[in-house]
């Protein structure tokens, strides 16, 4: 229902295919042209899911359960839907073992993508961490619901 940001992703994605060498450089940002990301955590903090406890997760950071879980899910659907339902890779002890390790990189990769942590919430203060990063992400998830 988001026709606004779609139409801004779809000319993203044409600006750095045509101009940011096949994506490798982000040219839209360059030109102004930048979407707020939803990642699963916020879509299931709009459904009224609660946040569950605060960690802080090696690499990634500050998290709360449900976007943990939620990052973790999805680099699993995608990362093994793809591998074993799209390309039809067998399965293996061998095949199961790499696709772990990619999957670990995917789960880090959209943590870090997706995710807000302001600036000033990767502090070795864990308190004023915790504070920053749970106020953003109601402020997020009050955002989408309206």
């Amino acid at each position: 229902g988001r026709t606004d940001d779609a139409l801004v992703a779809v000319q993203r994605i044409g600006t750095n295919v045509t101009r940011g060498w096949l994506g490798t450089v982000d040219r839209a940002a360059e030109e102004g042209l930048v979407t707020n990301p939803i990642d699963f955590g916020l879509a299931l903090c709009v459904r009224g899911v609660p946040p569950g406890p605060f960690l802080v997760m090696p690499l990634t950071g500050v998290r709360t359960v449900r976007d943990f879980l939620a990052d973790w899910t999805v680099a699993h659907v995608l990362l093994y839907g793809a591998v074993f339902g799209v390309l039809q890779v067998p399965v293996s002890l061998q095949n199961l073992l790499v696709l772990e390790a990619v999957e670990e990189i995917a789960t880090l990769a959209i943590a870090g993508e997706l995710s807000e942590v302001p600036a000033e919430a990767r502090t070795p203060d864990l308190t004023l961490a915790q504070q920053q990063y749970l106020a953003g992400r109601e402020r997020r998830c009050a955002e989408l619901r309206q």
